[in-house]
Parts: structure tokens; C-alpha cells; sequence
């Protein structure tokens, strides 16, 4: 049984795959049809494949999920049997395609076919999921706001209190097209008629009522609700429903109409309605001439509509943000309703001038430097309903202030100074504040860290080079090599920027407690010890991708990934011998060549390259030869392949590139004439 319900629960995810799948090689199909190609066939066939395998399996968890039952009927019918249906179709539909006695015609006919199919499947799986009104209705995000026009005597407990609760933690799984437990929670009526396990109010017990006693069981529980993964409800919202169940779950009761009110008075505080003061009676719009001279101060300015007053202006990474600015600004101050500030240097006249924004609805300050003492002179911006402070210094220090902020609706705090218990204590005092600080660990569990980003001004140095490593997400600990061998928590701690002295593949990891390690990222530096004066091909790239011809091999410019942008030497179907002259005779012990992979557009790495070496230009000596596995590579990416070879002292290196010179079998055109791509030859 437990087997079967993990098994269950798996339909959520896999009915996702067959729809991307399939309108994945929908769009191949028609890309084919236009170019009259057939070098997508293969991909087409191998998504059908991959598709109809997906819908099976959908197919299969989603009619053992059905049997929990709860779910509305005639939904389910056409959900089930339209999957089935799409499930036959696109076997159908693969089994044309392969078929070569099959005018190809049909194909084009199932694929529209198969697609309506899906197309239905998936309507009526959201509207079983979701409700059948999911899709048109207007966003309920309004639907509950508290009336700012009565007291808080006056507010309706019901309407304004509890429902807001139930629609935003209830609701998901008990509505009309999605009943668990045969309990609808989406109106008055349907609450009081309980479900299978009958009434769920108890008012003589609040707390032996089904809701509470499901509400208030541990969150492992089976029973728990909501369930583990789910938004759960706040101390402050389970106090608020065992009140209004002490009073008979009334339907149309205002607070004043309510009994032992004392027990959730100051809860009842935090809900005092707030009006805005918003006044844009006596503004004027603004002209075209101060359109303009707040542009030629580096201000971007929009307005919401030709015939608003309102209007949103944008100082995103500005250095310095002068006091010329800060006047232009001031004739229009009640005109601001958005300011955008991001990775601005944010200064005190600035905040002085921000502080007096009456209509300010909307403060952008994420990656600034801005200050604890700053927050306190705005903390009377009496319109201000969203502020962004995401990567700030602003601490704790903060949370009266952002709490005195009388219609905040969105607070964005993630990697800012704020603790856990500050976050508590915010939505305590405000409980209807979005707060906005990173990901519930309680819904995701252990997320990814994102890998650092490995930083220098090149990829290629004479005498040293400073590298940086970079994660956005605070106080996590980055490790790295310089060896090329795998981090992990016993090596290098990175504290300061690494200065390379000798060439170095760096690869680094993040980690950080309650994630999950990152996976590795990778860099290669090369310290350039002989400077090649002249180079010799023994052909001449395509005249599609022909560089500055041997010029590019040397120049110590590492191009993009950008195979198009002429900093590439590029061969199809050839090899390429190209002879280095180093002026002089030295030292060296190995090559560097710098390739391109991008399978996608027939390009490869080479198969292989051979190293020879000779002080007269003439008599050359073998020194080494590699061989590069050529594995089933997907995107682009750029490699350096080294060739190491005894200390020898020579003038003149020999690098044979040997190319594949036709796809391999697992390209979606085998056999066609294949590229390679090369921009520079180093040697050490």
C-alpha cells in the first residue's frame, strides 16, 4: 500500500513530461515541413518515443490516483478517458511516422490530432486540480482585502477573517472539482455540511472539531492538514478559527457581535483596516519637456497610461546619483509612484528626498547599500505597499520601522541581515505581509546551490592573474582546487581573490548548511611562457569561417562561444597541420589548443591531436599525440585539450588536428561532413 500511494503521487509530475515532449516535436515537425529537411527525423522519432513512453506511465499513475476518490466526477470521466485517448494517439501517430508505406501526409493529420487531444486532456486535469472557473477568473488576490471603509467593530469575522484563511490554505484540495475527504471549503454552505467523516465544526468543543484537531496534529502525520508541503496555518490563524468556531461558526457576525473577544484582541489589532491617502486629483500629467529633461539627467521615467499623472522612474545602476538629479526630481515628487534603486549608490540626500514621496507605492533597493537609518526615515511613506530590499544590509534594527509602514502588502528581505526571529516577528505583527525571504524549506526540504562563478579579466596571462569567486547566496562557504582534481569540504576555503602564477584548471563548489552541495564548476587559466611569432597552415580555413587566417591561431585572443562572430578558424571534412615558429630556440614541455563543441550545428571536437617538434623546420620528432573521447555532447561549449611532452628544447612545433570528419552515428545527420572550430595554439 505504501508502495502504490508513493506510486499515486507521482502523476502530478510525469503528466507534465508528455506535454512538453510532444509539442517539442510538434514544432521539430513543422520546422522539418518548412526548411523540407529531413535531418529532424531522427530527433522527431526519438521525442515520440520519449513521449508515448511519458503518457503510459502518466496514464497509469493517474488512474490509480482517481481511486482516492474526491474528485468531481464528470471532470475525472473526460480526464481519463481523453488521457487514454492521447496515450493511443501518439502511438498511433509514431507508428505512421516510422512507417515508410504510410503516405506522410498523415502524420501532419495525427500530429494536430494528438495535439487537440492533449490539449483537452490537460484542460480538464487543471480543471480538476485547480476548479473549472481556474483558467478565466479574475485573480482573487482583491477578493478578501478588508474593507478600509468600516471599523474593525464593523468588519464581518466571516467574510474578512476566516475565509481569507480557508481560501488561501483550504481551498486547493476541497473545492467543487477536487473534494478530499468529500469536504467542499469554498463557501458558507458547503462548510457546514462537513464531509465523509461528517461535521467538522464542533462549537460545545472547539477543539475536538474535525478542522482543528486535523489542523493541530503533527506536520508528519497523514492526516495533518494542510498537508506537508503545503502552506501551513499560523499560530495567530488557528487562534482566530477556534474563536470563531466558539461562536458558532457564525456566517454574518460582525467583531462586535462576537464573545470573548479578549482572547484574540491584539490579534485583532493587526487587522485594523488601513486606507490609502493616494491623491491624484490635482495632478497634472507630465510634458513632453519634462519627459525629456528628467532623460538627459540619466533618469528612465514611464508612465502607466498617456492620461496618468503617475509615473514610475529608474536610477538601476547608477554610481553616483548627484544632487542635479535629486533637483530635477523634486517638481514632480507627487507624481512618483515607483523608484527603482537596484544596485544604486544610495546616499542620505537621496533617502531625505525619498522619505517626502507621498504617492511612493513602490520602492525597488535590492542590492544597495542602504542602512538601517535609512529604513527609519521612511517608515511614514504612507502609500507604500511593495519595497524590495533583497541583498541589504538592513538588520533587525529594522522591523519596527518596516512595521510602522502602514499599507505594506510585499516585503522583500531574502539574503538581507534580517534573522529568522525578525521574520517571526514581522509577520506577528502584520500577519497579512507577504513577506518574501528566500525558499520554505519546510515545502522544498535541501535545494541545489547554484555553482560560484569563477571570475578573471582573462583566460590567458604572461606573468599572474587574479581570480575571484563568486556566490549570490550568503554565508555559504566556497571550496577550490587548482590542481584539477574535485572539491570538496576538505579543500581550499576560498576567503580572499587566488592569484595563479602558473596555468591552472580552477574548480570550485559551494556549500551551505541545510542545501544540498553545488555541483562543480570549472575554468582553465593558461600562463603563456613562449610568444609564437608566425604560423604555418597547410590549408586555409573556410571561406565561412576564415578569422584572420593564421594570425588567429596567435594572437592571444580567446574568442566567445559565438562560432559567427569571425575570431574562429573553422574546417569541415579536413584535418589541419599547422607549424609555429617560436623565433628562437627554448624549453618546452607542452600544447594547448583551444576548441569549440556544438553538435547542434555539426560542430566537433577534434578526434585527436599530435604534437611534433624541430629546431631546423625540417627534421621533426614525434613528441606526443591525444586522443578526445568523442562523447554524446549537447550545447555549446568551449575546451582546452593538452598535449604534455617531455622538456625539449625546439624552435618549431608541428600540432596535427585531426578532425572526426563526418557526424557520429548518434547525430541526428550521420555521416554528414562535420566541423571543427579552433582559435588559439599555446605552447609551455
Amino acid at each position: 500500500m505504501i508502495l502504490m500511494f508513493n506510486i499515486n503521487r507521482l502523476h502530478p509530475l510525469l503528466v507534465h513530461l508528455p506535454i512538453g515532449i510532444m509539442f517539442f516535436a510538434a514544432v521539430l515537425f513543422v520546422f522539418k515541413k518548412w526548411k523540407r529537411t529531413t535531418i529532424y527525423d531522427a530527433s522527431i522519432s526519438l521525442a515520440l518515443i520519449c513521449a508515448l513512453g511519458s503518457a503510459v506511465f502518466s496514464a497509469i499513475t493517474g488512474w490509480l490516483l482517481s481511486n482516492e476518490g474526491g474528485y468531481d466526477t464528470d471532470f475525472l470521466f473526460w480526464h481519463k478517458w481523453l488521457g487514454i485517448s492521447t496515450t493511443l494517439g501518439i502511438f498511433l501517430l509514431l507508428f505512421i511516422y516510422k512507417n515508410q508505406n504510410i503516405s506522410k501526409h498523415w502524420s501532419g493529420i495525427f500530429f494536430f490530432i494528438t495535439l487537440v487531444l492533449l490539449s483537452l486532456t490537460g484542460h480538464y486535469g487543471g480543471s480538476l486540480t485547480h476548479g473549472s472557473e481556474y483558467l478565466f477568473e479574475q485573480g482573487n488576490s482583491q477578493a478578501f482585502l478588508v474593507d478600509a471603509g468600516l471599523s474593525l467593530d464593523e468588519m464581518p469575522v466571516y467574510e474578512q477573517l476566516i475565509q481569507p484563511i480557508l481560501q488561501q490554505k483550504c481551498v486547493s484540495c476541497h473545492k467543487p472539482s477536487k473534494k478530499k475527504g468529500e469536504l467542499v471549503m469554498s463557501s458558507f454552505a458547503d462548510l457546514v455540511k462537513g464531509g465523509k467523516s461528517g461535521a467538522i465544526f464542533n462549537s460545545e468543543h472547539p477543539q475536538k472539531s474535525e478542522l482543528l484537531k486535523r489542523v493541530l496534529l503533527p506536520i508528519g502525520e497523514e492526516k495533518h492538514m494542510p498537508p506537508k508541503g503545503k502552506s501551513q496555518l499560523t499560530d495567530d490563524e488557528v487562534a482566530l478559527l477556534e474563536w470563531w468556531i466558539e461562536n458558532k461558526t457564525c456566517a454574518d457576525c460582525t467583531v462586535a457581535d462576537m464573545q470573548n473577544r479578549e482572547k484574540v484582541e491584539p490579534i485583532l489589532q493587526k487587522y485594523i483596516p488601513t486606507q490609502t491617502t493616494l491623491d491624484t486629483a490635482n495632478l497634472d500629467v507630465l510634458t513632453n519637456k519634462q519627459f525629456a529633461t528628467l532623460q538627459a539627467k540619466g533618469i528612465q521615467v514611464t508612465s502607466a497610461s498617456a492620461t496618468s499623472p503617475l509615473i514610475a522612474l529608474s536610477l538601476q545602476n547608477q554610481n553616483e546619483i548627484k544632487r542635479s538629479m535629486i533637483k530635477s526630481m523634486k517638481p514632480i515628487r507627487k507624481n512618483i509612484s515607483e523608484l527603482n534603486l537596484s544596485y544604486a549608490t544610495v546616499n542620505e540626500q537621496l533617502i531625505d528626498f525619498i522619505s517626502g514621496l507621498d504617492n511612493l507605492q513602490k520602492l525597488q533597493l535590492q542590492h544597495t547599500q542602504v542602512s538601517d537609518k535609512a529604513i527609519s526615515k521612511l517608515k511614514n511613506l504612507k502609500n507604500l505597499q511593495s519595497l524590495n530590499l533583497y541583498d541589504t544590509p538592513v538588520s533587525d534594527e529594522s522591523i519596527e520601522n518596516l512595521t510602522a509602514l502602514p499599507i505594506l502588502k510585499k516585503l522583500y528581505i531574502w539574503q538581507s541581515a534580517i534573522s529568522t526571529e525578525g521574520i517571526s516577528q514581522l509577520k506577528k505583527a502584520k500577519p497579512r505581509l507577504e513577506v518574501y525571504a528566500g525558499i520554505d524549506e519546510s515545502i522544498f526540504g535541501a535545494v541545489n546551490l547554484n555553482p560560484p562563478i569563477i571570475l578573471a579579466d582573462t583566460d590567458l596571462f604572461e606573468d599572474s592573474l587574479i581570480v575571484t569567486l563568486k556566490n549570490n547566496l550568503k554565508n555559504s562557504v566556497l571550496h577550490y582546487t587548482l590542481d584539477g582534481s574535485e572539491p570538496d569540504s576538505t579543500s581550499s576555503i576560498y576567503n580572499q581573490a587566488i592569484k595563479l602564477t602558473s596555468s591552472a584548471m580552477v574548480k570550485a563548489i559551494a556549500r551551505k548548511k541545510g542545501w544540498e552541495e553545488s555541483e562543480t564548476n570549472n575554468k582553465q587559466f593558461i600562463k603563456i611562457q613562449h610568444r609564437i611569432v608566425a604560423a604555418k597552415l597547410s590549408s586555409p580555413a573556410s571561406p565561412k569561417y576564415p578569422g584572420e587566417g593564421s594570425k588567429t591561431l596567435i594572437d592571444l585572443q580567446k574568442s566567445s562561444i559565438d562560432f559567427r562572430n569571425g575570431k574562429w578558424l573553422g574546417y569541415e571534412g579536413t584535418n589541419l597541420t599547422a607549424t609555429l615558429d617560436l623565433a628562437k630556440t627554448d624549453m618546452v614541455s607542452s600544447v594547448f589548443v583551444s576548441a569549440l563543441s556544438d553538435p547542434g550545428s555539426w560542430i566537433f571536437y577534434p578526434k585527436a591531436i599530435k604534437v611534433s617538434l624541430s629546431q631546423d623546420g625540417k627534421d621533426f620528432q614525434h613528441a606526443n599525440e591525444i586522443q578526445i573521447a568523442q562523447d554524446h555532447r549537447d550545447g555549446t561549449e568551449l575546451g582546452y585539450f593538452n598535449v604534455p611532452f617531455a622538456p625539449t628544447e625546439s624552435k618549431y612545433i608541428r600540432v596535427e588536428i585531426k578532425s572526426m570528419l563526418k557526424n557520429p552515428d548518434w547525430h541526428p545527420s550521420p555521416g554528414g561532413d562535420s566541423w571543427f572550430f579552433i582559435d588559439e595554439i599555446l605552447v609551455n
